[in-house]
């Protein structure tokens, strides 16, 4: 059964969440699973079934607008990428190339665009969002001329604010974005209460055992067994609700450049807009060199949904990162320790 709803969720891009049940006799147990969750139901009779209503269909419907009432209908072209669907639970991330449609439905030479459809935490901002503070952030930095800048050939500090040009340049252009709705509400893997466990049965486990066995043995003869001490239970994993969540980019861009002194170029590049974003408070928090995108010879930071400022002090309990990037010590330390401490 898990087989085949991770593979409804990975090979169909539609799929919001997907529901099975298994019948023995007259008694149904029924499952769910979204990309925050999976559950089973206690048996019960197969009669009690009810339909379900036609607000909560299994296929996404419509995309609503960050904060305006405009919309706008794009076309998918071909898949860029989907590797984020492959796992149950988690973002879901697909990539697609596509194209604005006009007010007829037709595409009429629209501008091609990249669109990125994932569920992203309900608490976390979008990253169109996060893009824009920044934006706005290094537009209200002073002009400063800075040794990796250098000065005018007159030794006089540059009239224009270069701290808001790098890190424009550094940033892709959104289009739009909002949060996906499933008829009046918005589209999000728990739009109900689940059952919590209120309480557990206590379990006993036995780190060692000491067997005391008589000398000599009668027909009656025993064997005692001294058990360990009671170990506290695991707190059981809680996964985030998520919201379904789409926002359109301006171009296409590559992680895989032929050229070396290309890649170089754009290393050293993405190194002075880090630089310019930590001064300014922010902090990017999954780095890697498939966040770093080349359009034409300009690279491009992306996959900013995790950045966060200096003064936001909420904390997830999820490690963020790609490990292949992380510092050592911070992958060899467990989550709880790491809390408060980057």
């Amino acid at each position: 059964m898990l087989w085949s709803m991770n593979h409804m969720m990975r090979e169909d891009a539609r799929r919001r969440f997907v529901i099975g049940f298994t019948i023995e006799k007259s008694d149904m147990r029924f499952w769910c699973c979204s990309r925050s969750y999976v559950f089973l139901s206690e048996r019960f009779d197969v009669l009690t079934l009810s339909p379900d209503d036609d607000k909560s269909p299994q296929y996404d419907i419509t995309v609503a607008g960050g904060g305006t009432d405009t919309s706008k209908v794009f076309r998918t072209k071909r898949m860029i990428s989907d590797i984020g669907a492959d796992t149950l639970q988690g973002r879901g991330t697909r990539v697609w190339e596509v194209v604005e449609l006009d007010a007829s439905g037709n595409e009429n030479g629209g501008e091609i665009c990249v669109l990125k459809d994932s569920w992203v935490d309900d608490d976390r901002d979008r990253e169109g969002k996060i893009m824009a503070k920044m934006r706005a952030n290094a537009k209200a930095a002073p002009a400063r001329a800075d040794d990796e800048y250098g000065r005018t050939p007159e030794g006089k500090k540059p009239k224009k604010c270069r701290v808001y040009d790098t890190i424009n340049e550094s940033l892709l252009t959104v289009i739009t974005y909002g949060d996906v709705r499933a008829g009046q509400r918005p589209d999000k893997t728990r739009n109900w209460d689940l059952p919590r466990v209120v309480s557990l049965k206590s379990v006993r486990a036995t780190s060692k055992a000491s067997v005391i066995a008589q000398t000599s043995l009668q027909a009656a003869g025993f064997t005692a067994v001294e058990t360990g001490t009671e170990y506290p239970r695991q707190a059981l994993p809680e996964f985030s609700t998520k919201d379904h969540h789409r926002i359109v980019f301006k171009v296409i861009g590559f992680c895989e450049i032929p050229s070396l002194s290309l890649s170089f170029f754009c290393i050293s590049e993405v190194a002075v807009a880090l630089h310019e974003l930590h001064r300014l408070g922010w902090v990017h928090r999954d780095i890697s060199s498939g966040n770093i995108l080349v359009v034409g010879v300009r690279p491009k930071i992306a996959d900013l949904e995790y950045a966060k400022h200096e003064d936001e002090l909420s904390m997830h309990s999820a490690r963020k990162g790609t490990p292949y990037f992380m510092a050592t010590e911070a992958l060899a330390t467990p989550d709880a320790k790491l809390n408060g401490s980057i």
